[in-house]
Parts: structure tokens; sequence; C-alpha cells
């Protein structure tokens, strides 16, 4: 929100700096992100002047030579705009005068030749001053501006930018602003005085007001003016409103947008004469309902947004953008002034339906002062009669549900002194309370009732008063203190510190943590999960966080693209989150492990080269995890998972359990997501990962004597995996075989290859000898023959 200081003050009389009160906004919490115009871009002696005569210059048809007046004396100046002509007023810069230039550097206007005529000055367009104005050429000057006054002066009010978070809707105004600095600097709140003259009928007899929902919409309100004479903007308030970013359009609609920014009321103006009757309805939109706004853009509404109609017709938006139909033009004679007190949230959720956010929507959706519409709406009708004249029918017609009441709540002295650790006296509060404009009902000893004025819908409860006594004793002003360190009772859950084990595992292993949401897009969620088992979100804030995720996957294949989009194509990383998924009637939440790796195995080196990963460099972290973690008894099954490539994936097992699956990621599903490489991913339930773990770790004492070691080349059918290999070994037991491991793989074709295995044998009381090794060997080689030639029958 940007809010000029000019305005500010109309409604409390501070002397401090704009950095001063930059400073006392922002530790009151209302951060001030930049002033502007705190230092003017050009000197002060850049001044009013008149242009009295031109003549055309001798040498040049472009240029023409004019003579100014500053009130003092006259100035030959050489000007080559097209719109600078007698009778104007202009920003004249004299020879000594300082301006900035494209690059903010400061440069002096000096004495000129141009095409031998002398110049003894400029006459400065908006652009060349960095006046936020639209116009072409030199500035052409309200007659009004006094000869030798300093542009500076009339043109430049400093601009605060402040960023509020969404509990202080009471401040996106010159009023809830000028509230906070009465409060913190103890400077009385003024409230400026305006003369409005009613002389047309009581408006309730022109005007009938229907509501449909009265939740929807607690309070609605209506003035009306006829006999308005549509002027443009005087000076002072298209320059106010340009200074904040809002376009002048005609001073009607100016003034309304005027009294927003003065006390933070939204407020719409209607062309009476084009209504379809006298009738204002206030209810929601039917299916194919349609209605142009006042960015010309046709819209088709869906049912459930909130309308202001005419009583046959949409006219507005409610509290977001009026209709063009019923705009102010510049032939409008009556108008018809709404203001109203609209529910939050209807007016958040219509503007998500309509795909439309305005200065109007914002404020509602905070909260506006539901008690101040009444003077807004006089406030508004007071400068459109001054600036366009007119007639103001009598009184204001509403329709209240009920009034807006002042919240009370009870506050207790013992319970800020607790909680801010300052020994506040109960006067001190009460007189913090009384400056924010709160009033006390009851006191009883240490306690009081207080009374919070409607507008201030950030306040509940006790400790939001607490809050607001922090806040404006200052924050700064608090003892800092080192705190005391202690330590819960309570022990840590042993799932949680299973997943911190695990988490320690896997960065130990080289790989980066990602966090990401559990939110995703549903674009991609029936290639995850069943649609009977998805679980959307009731109210998404989009389509891209609208489905609880079924798996991690599709959070890191997002994650993935975006690194590749950077050019960040090595990934190592993991995560420990949360999946979701429903079964019938019953909501599942299990806890998670995902690994994923992608690109080359180790960054560049010149010896040896890298090269890409692969399902086994998965597989060999995955290994390395259950061996840290002491879980032993697991094996790996071929697996069909959608998600992952035909033949470059499997299940790991412990008996029927599944307690996870790896592999490479299905190249359609990659191609989906618009990556381009390779991406070998993993997902372990870590509840059964925790379930498998070993409770007690047993250690052996180092071997005394030496292993021997002996190797086995067989072929191997493509068909039947390696680990049938393993099976057989662990069902030939023996008390001298050490290990077993896989050595080597020679492809001889598509169909066959042949196997290397490396067998070590070792007694732990004696040396071994060639023969007892040998037929140990023999024997262990013929049993493991005999279950391969089971298991291929």
């Amino acid at each position: 929100m940007k809010l000029p200081l000019s305005l500010i003050k109309q409604y409390v009389e501070i002397e401090l700096s704009p950095k001063e009160i930059a400073n006392k906004l922002t530790l009151a919490g209302l951060e001030v992100d930049g002033i502007e115009n705190e230092e003017p871009s050009f000197s002060i002696d850049v001044i009013v002047g008149i242009v009295e005569k031109i003549s055309p210059h001798p040498s040049a048809d472009k240029l023409k030579i004019a003579t100014v007046f500053d009130g003092n004396k006259h100035l030959q100046i050489v000007c080559g705009a097209p719109n600078c002509k007698e009778g104007m007023k202009v920003a004249l810069a004299p020879i000594g005068s300082t301006l900035l230039d494209e690059q903010k550097k400061p440069y002096t206007i000096k004495k000129a030749s141009l095409r031998g005529v002398e110049s003894f000055g400029m006459l400065c367009s908006a652009k060349e001053l960095q006046l936020p104005h639209d116009q072409d050429g030199i500035l052409d000057l309200p007659q009004e501006f006094q000869l030798g006054e300093s542009i500076s002066k009339l043109f430049l009010d400093t601009v605060f930018e402040i960023s509020l978070t969404p509990n202080l809707g009471h401040c996106l105004s010159a009023l809830g602003i000028a509230r906070e600095l009465s409060a913190l600097t103890q400077k009385p709140l003024r409230i400026p005085p305006f003369f409005l003259q009613e002389n047309g009928k009581p408006t309730e007899k022109e005007v009938h007001i229907s509501i449909e929902n009265s939740k929807h919409c607690p309070k609605y309100c209506c003035r009306l003016l006829k006999n308005v004479n549509v002027q443009p903007s005087p000076f002072w308030l298209k320059n106010t409103l340009e200074s904040i970013g809002i376009r002048s359009i005609n001073a009607i609609v100016d003034a309304i947008n005027y009294t927003m920014i003065e006390c933070g009321i939204p407020m719409h103006g209607f062309d009476f004469e084009k209504l379809s009757s006298n009738e204002i309805a206030v209810r929601l939109s039917r299916e194919n309902e349609k209605i142009t706004t006042l960015d010309e853009e046709e819209r088709n509404l869906p049912a459930g947004v909130l309308l202001i109609t005419d009583g046959k017709k949409p006219i507005a938006i409610a509290g977001i953008m009026g209709g063009l139909e019923t705009s102010i033009q510049s032939s409008t004679c009556q108008i018809l002034l709404e203001g109203a007190f609209f529910d939050p949230m209807i007016i958040r959720k219509g503007s998500k339906k309509v795909q439309l956010r305005s200065d109007s929507s914002l404020r509602f959706e905070k909260g506006v002062d539901p008690n101040g519409i009444s003077y807004a709406l006089d406030r508004a009708a007071a400068l459109i009669q001054t600036l366009c004249g007119g007639d103001v029918f009598e009184g204001i017609v509403q329709k209240e549900e009920k009034p807006f009441l002042p919240k009370e709540i009870i506050c207790r002295l013992e319970r800020i002194k607790k909680l801010l650790g300052h020994p506040f006296s109960l006067g001190e509060v009460e007189s913090i309370f009384e400056r924010l404009g709160f009033s006390i009902q009851e006191r009883e000893k240490e306690k009081i009732k207080v009374s919070v004025p409607a507008y201030r819908h950030d306040i509940l409860s006790e400790i939001d008063l607490v809050e607001e006594v922090a806040r404006i004793y200052g924050y700064n002003h608090f003892e800092a203190k080192v705190p005391l360190c202690t330590t819960s009772l309570i022990p840590d859950g042993s799932q949680y510190l299973w997943n911190e084990k695990i988490r320690s595992k896997l960065v130990q292993a080289e790989l980066q943590e990602w966090i990401t949401p559990d939110l995703i897009s549903s674009k991609h969620i029936d290639l995850f999960i069943q649609p009977e088992k998805k679980i959307e979100v009731l109210q998404s804030k989009s389509i891209d966080y609208s489905i609880l995720r079924p798996s991690l996957l599709p959070s890191f294949l997002v994650v993935v693209k975006n690194n590749q989009d950077k050019k960040n194509e090595d990934l190592f990383s993991f995560e420990l989150g949360q999946v979701y998924s429903k079964e019938g009637k019953q909501f599942v939440e299990t806890s998670s492990i995902a690994v994923l790796i992608k690109g080359k195995n180790h960054p560049y080196h010149w010896e040896p080269k890298p090269i890409a990963v692969d399902f086994f460099d998965l597989k060999g972290i995955l290994e390395n995890l259950f061996c840290s973690l002491g879980i032993t008894s697991y094996h790996w099954i071929p697996s069909s998972h959608l998600s992952f490539q035909e033949g470059l994936q499997a299940s790991i097992q412990v008996g029927d359990t599944s307690l996870g699956i790896c592999g490479a990621v299905n190249p359609d599903l990659l191609s989906s997501y618009d990556i381009k490489d390779k991406v070998f991913f993993a997902e372990l339930n870590s509840e059964l990962l925790y379930k498998e773990k070993k409770s007690h770790v047993t250690f052996k004492p180092l071997p005394q004597f030496p292993a021997t070691e002996r190797d086995w080349t067989l072929a191997w059918e493509q068909n039947v995996p390696i680990e049938a290999f393993f099976d057989a070994v662990k069902k030939t037991p023996s008390s001298v075989l050490e290990t077993v491991f896989l050595l080597d793989i020679y492809e001889k074709s598509l169909q066959e290859k042949n196997v290397t295995f490396r067998f070590v044998y070792r007694d732990n009381c004696k040396t071994l000898t060639f023969e007892e090794v040998e037929k140990e060997h023999a024997k262990i080689t013929m049993e493991i023959e005999k279950y391969l030639k089971s298991i291929r029958s």
C-alpha cells in the first residue's frame, strides 16, 4: 500500500521526519518497504513561470524562442516542445538549477546557444523532473499556481510504501495509519471537518435496498446526488492519486477513490439514470449470468459470486468491481453512491472465482469499518458537491442486520506482566488502550474490561490485547535477556528418533535433503493412485496445490524440472515426508522416505571421467542404508509399477511385506514433466522399516586367521534373477563360508550371459588347508546347481 504523508498529516499533527515515521511504524509491526520523494529529484529553484511570448527560431523549424516570466524577471529560453504556447504556466529550470538524468546522476542547467540563439534556462517535462505524470511535452501547469513557487513543494509529496499483514486491514487508509501514529507518538487524532449541504428529497423515498442473505452483506448504505456536472479533477486531487499509482478518471471517480484512501471504506458510484429500477438488490449470482466490468471485459459469472443488481441485471460484482454499463460518464447527472460491509470470505471466494482483484476487494477481504460507512459516504458526497456541484438528497438509506457493537474483552494485568516480562502498571496499560481508541468499561483490582471498536477485526481475545500493549510500548524497549535452557522430561518419540537416524545416514551418504509441499497438482495424479483413493483439498488456493500427494515422486519431479530449467543436472537428494491415501472412508497418512539420483556419479575430474548414474547406484545407496540400520532380512523382487520403467525396477520385501520400491522412472512420466534425462527414484515406508530394525547389535571379534577365496563362473539365463543364486547360498549352510558376492558379468548375447561369483572361506579357530576348502567349495557349488535346476524346471 502506498500512502502520501500529507494525507496522514490531515489526521494527526506529527513533526517527525519521514525516516523517523517509517521507523516507528516498522517497530509497531507495519513494515515500511520504501519512502518515495523523501528528497526531490530536482533542486528547489525549479519554479513556476509563464510563457508571455512565442517567436519562431530563425534557423530551426522545430525550435521556438519563448519569453518566460518567473515573477521577477523575463528570460529568453529556446524550447522544442510542440505544446509550448503563450499564456501557458510551465516548470522553469533557470541557470544554476539541478536535475537528475535517467541514470540518476545530477546535472546543472547552464547558459546555452541553440542554433545561434542564446537560452537562459529550460522548460521541463514531467519525465525530465521524474514526476509520475503522463503529459506529452513540457508540463502544462494549472493557472492557479503562483509565479515563482517551487515545483517541488507543489508536486512532490513524501509517499510511504507499507507492507501490511492480513490482520491489519484497519491500517489500509490514511486514517488507519494516523491512528497508529497517534498512539505511538501520543499526538491527538483529529478528523478534518467538511461541509455537506443536503437540499433534495429524503433518499429513502428514492432508493430501496433488498438483501438476499444478510450473512453475506450485513450492512448496505446509499446516498443520492442529482444535477451533478462531471468535471476533470483539480490538480491537487489528480496529483495525490497519481503519486500512489491510481489513474485519474474524472472528479467523481477520483473523489470516491480519494475518500477510500482517506478512511479505508471502498465505495462505488452508479449512474442512477441508467438503472432499470430504483431497487438495489444484493444477491448471489446464478449460472450463466454476465457482466461487463469497468475494465471493459465481459465476464461469465459462475454461481455463488456476490452481486449488486438493479432488480433485473447485475450492475457490479460486490466489493470487487463495478459494471461498465452503469459507470460514471461525462454525461452523468445523477449519482448513486454505495457503501457496504461485506463478509470478507464471500468477497475472497468471489475474487478467486472471477479471477479479479482490486483495491476494493483487498480492503473488503481484510474487513472494513462497518460503523465508518456513513461518514465515508458523507465525506465523498461533500467532496463531489465541492468539485462538481449538484444537490445531495437528504439522509442515507441503509439496510443493517444488527448494530455493530464494540467487543468487550477482559484483560488481566498479571497476564500482561507474565507474557511480556515487564512490570507494567495498570495506568500504563489503560493509557495504551485509550491511545489506540479503546475505552475502559470496568476496573476490578488488576483486571479491566476493554471495549474494542468494531473496525479492529483483529482483536478477538485477551492475547490480542497483550500484543497491542507490546506493539505500542515498543518491542525495542523490552530488555533483551539470555534465555535459560531447559530440557523436557518427556522423551522423544521412537518414530521421531528413527527418522532422525535415517536422515543422518542419508546425509552421510552425501545426499541433500529436500523439503517439498504435501499438496500437488491434479494434473498427473492418475499416474500415481486410483481416482477413488485420491484426497482433494476442500478449499485449495490453486489447482497446482489441490491434492494431498499419494507419493513423494510427483513432488520430486517438479523439483527436478525446476533444477533442469536452471541447468542443474546432477541431483542426489532425499526427503522424509508424509504421503496420503484413502482406504474406503478412512484417510491414511504414512511416513515415507524418498531417494532420487540423476546425472553424473561424481563431479567432473580429468581422471576418471564421470559417468551417468544407473539403477545399481541407487540400489547401493539403499543397501548401505539398510546395513547401517541393521536391516538384513530383505530381498529384491522384480516389479511392474506403472511409474517405473519396465525391467529397471524392483520391490524391496521382507517376507510378503513390501518395504518400498525403486527403479528408473518411466520415460513417459518424465516426458509429461518435460524432463529429458533418466531419473532413478526409490520410496520406502519408514514405519515398516522401523519394524524390521534390529533391537540389539552383536559385535564379533576380528578374525585371527587368514581367508581363502574361490571364484566360480557359470552360464546364466537372462530371465533368471541373480537373487536366485544368493537364495541358493542361504539354503546351503556352511560353517566356514564367510561371504559370497558377485564379481563380474559378461554378456554373451541377449539371451545368455556368464556370471562370476567369489566365495570367501575362513575358520575362526585355525588356518584352512587347501583340501578342506576344495571339499567345502565342491559341496556348496553342487547344492547350488541342484537348487538352480529346480527353479528353472
